[in-house]
Order: structure tokens, then C-alpha cells, then sequence
């Protein structure tokens, strides 16, 4: 058998086998195993009469986009129609724009006392209403929506200020801000004498439940905790906080702020170190001001002027600043001489 044979056969044994009437079974007995034919949905018949209702379509696909994109035109105009649909649909938009904020702030901790906070916050701001004229915070965002103010970018920026504020409750292993309350406890501790202790309990406040309770057990070494750079920025605050209220000849302003982190100079911040460089601008304060004396002294000479020693009773509050930023600024002049 050739070549030339031997592929005519092939091809005449494949044929055969892929033949459509070939070796097939009669399912005419079985019409539940033919394949079912395709099914068509037909909104119309021959005729071009509905056959299925399809008005409702079109209202709820308009509902969809009032609380996607909400348009007051068309809210009033439902209102009227439907009240309880406009009820409805005002919900679902102040629903829709509260799981927004919160996809969007990650920090919120959903309770409802922060909850109501923000909605407390926002009335007052906005409205200047308590929250209890309302029955509820649910229906109090309601009032907020009408007026247009219970947006993702206004809840977000009440939620940041009220967290500053220590107003807001926190995951426990989250850091925290302090309440007026505690604030006011480190405070007094540390104008008491105490500064230590009034650090150690602004630090444990501000760290979160979680980590202070491993302090505070031992379960974590303190000077672990202490020598952690990522702690650092919260350490700092809480020297600078409990300092200044331990030390009431200090007057923070500006200048004498920038003064004294010119002289901290990036160093770890603490106590000793934050007295010295209150130290440091006290003596420039006085240097410059005493510069400042001599250099007016000579203008007097100068003019035929007798001079006299500067009344500081007698200066305003107003003079009394411009005196010290003048000064603060011959201590730069100074500092930068030196260099």
C-alpha cells in the first residue's frame, strides 16, 4: 500500500466517524435529553404590544442615581410625589455618605458615642442646635443633609478636631490625644512639682491602653519603650507639655520657642536639657536687651538727649512684645556672629 492509498482511507474512515447521521442515538422517546432550544424574552409581541410591565424600570433606576448624584430639584419634585419615597431616599444618601467617611478614615473607631459627637459637633457648628432637640443622631443627620452639611469632607474635619481634642474614643492599641481633663490632671502635677510623674501619665494616656498596660505591668522593658525611635515625636510632646507647666516664669512665645530648639539642636528632648536652653535664651534675652540699652544709650549722647532708665511699669503690653522680639532677634544676630 502506497502513500497515496493509505491517506484516502484516512480520510474516508474520518469522514465516516465525524458524520452527523453516524452512529447517533434516537432521542425522540426521550425529549427531557434533547437539548432544550435557546429561550428569547420578548418584551413586545408581533404586534408591538408590551407583553411584560416595564415602568417601574425607569423609577428605580432614577432612585439610583438621586442617591448616587442627589439633585434638589428633583428631591423636591419627589417629595412631592412620593413623600415616603423622598424620606427613603434622604436616608439611604446620609447613610451612603457616613460609610463613605468611614472607608475614608480608617482611625474612626464606630461607636456611638463618637457617632453622636460628630453629629453634636456638626449641629452646633453649622446650625447652632443641641443634639437633644432631636430624636435621635440618625435623625439629626437628617436635618444635616438638608442643609447640606453632612458631607464626607465636613465629618472628616469634625472627626480630626475632636480627636485633638481627646473627645473621641480610640482603639485600644491606637495613640490617643489627651482630654481637657487629663490635660488639666499633668498640668497640675507638674506646677505641683511633680514633673516626672506628670510626664509618665501624659505618656500613658497618649500611647493607648494597650501599650501602657505592657509598661506598666513590666511586660515590656520602660527603657525599651523610651529608646524606641518611633516613640520618640510622643515623648517629646509630653516634656514640652508637663515643662512649661512646671515652669512659671516661662512665657512660651514664637521666638523663644525657635530659640530654644536652635539650642536643643536635634537632641533627644528632656528635662535637664529643656532647662538649659530656657537658661541659654533667658541670658541672651538679657544680653541683648542690655546691648540694646548701651545702643540707645549712645544715640543719646549723640543728640545731646540725656538718657534715663526705660519706666517697664509704664509700658504696654503692646511695647513690651515688640522689646522682647527685638531682643530675641539681637540673640539670633548674636548666636549667628558667633559661628
Amino acid at each position: 500500500m502506497n502513500e497515496e492509498q493509505r491517506k484516502r482511507i484516512i480520510e474516508q474512515e474520518t469522514a465516516a466517524f465525524l458524520d452527523p447521521q453516524f452512529g447517533q442515538l434516537d432521542l425522540s422517546s426521550y425529549p427531557e435529553l434533547a437539548k432544550p432550544a435557546t429561550e428569547t424574552f420578548e418584551t413586545e409581541d408581533k404586534h408591538g404590544l408590551n407583553r411584560v410591565d416595564t415602568s417601574g424600570l425607569g423609577t428605580v433606576n432614577r432612585l439610583k442615581e438621586l442617591i448616587s448624584n442627589p439633585d434638589r430639584a428633583a428631591l423636591a419634585e419627589l417629595a412631592r410625589d412620593n413623600p415616603e419615597i423622598a424620606a427613603q431616599l434622604q436616608e439611604d444618601r446620609a447613610t451612603e455618605i457616613a460609610r463613605q467617611f468611614v472607608a475614608a478614615n480608617p482611625r474612626y473607631l464606630q461607636t456611638d458615642r463618637n457617632f453622636e459627637r460628630i453629629v453634636s459637633y456638626l449641629l452646633q457648628k453649622h446650625l447652632g442646635q443641641d443634639l437633644r432637640i432631636y430624636e435621635d443622631a440618625d435623625e439629626a443627620t437628617l436635618a444635616l443633609l438638608a442643609a447640606g452639611v453632612w458631607s464626607v469632607p465636613e465629618i472628616t474635619a469634625a472627626f480630626r478636631n475632636l480627636l485633638r481634642q481627646g473627645e473621641l474614643d480610640s482603639a485600644s492599641n491606637e495613640p490617643r490625644y489627651l482630654t481637657a481633663e487629663e490635660k488639666l490632671r499633668c498640668e497640675q502635677i507638674a506646677a505641683n512639682g511633680d514633673i516626672l510623674t506628670a510626664i509618665g501619665d501624659y505618656v500613658q494616656a497618649r500611647i493607648g491602653e494597650d501599650a501602657a498596660d505592657q509598661v506598666r505591668f513590666a511586660l515590656a522593658d520602660p527603657l525599651s519603650f523610651t529608646a524606641d525611635p518611633k516613640n520618640r515625636e510622643i515623648l517629646e510632646e509630653a516634656v514640652w507639655f508637663c515643662w512649661q507647666a512646671a515652669r512659671p516664669a516661662f512665657t512660651p512665645t514664637p521666638e523663644r520657642i525657635a530659640a530654644m530648639k536652635r539650642h536643643i539642636a536635634g537632641r533627644f528632648v528632656n528635662v535637664v536639657l529643656l532647662d538649659a536652653a530656657w537658661a541659654a535664651v533667658q541670658e541672651a534675652e538679657r544680653d541683648a536687651f542690655r546691648s540694646g540699652l548701651l545702643h540707645g544709650t549712645a544715640e543719646s549722647l549723640e543728640t545731646g538727649q540725656q538718657s534715663k532708665e526705660p519706666d517697664f511699669d509704664s509700658l504696654s503690653d503692646e511695647e513690651i512684645a515688640r522689646l522682647r522680639t527685638a531682643t530675641l532677634r539681637e540673640y539670633a544676630r548674636q548666636q549667628r556672629n558667633r559661628r
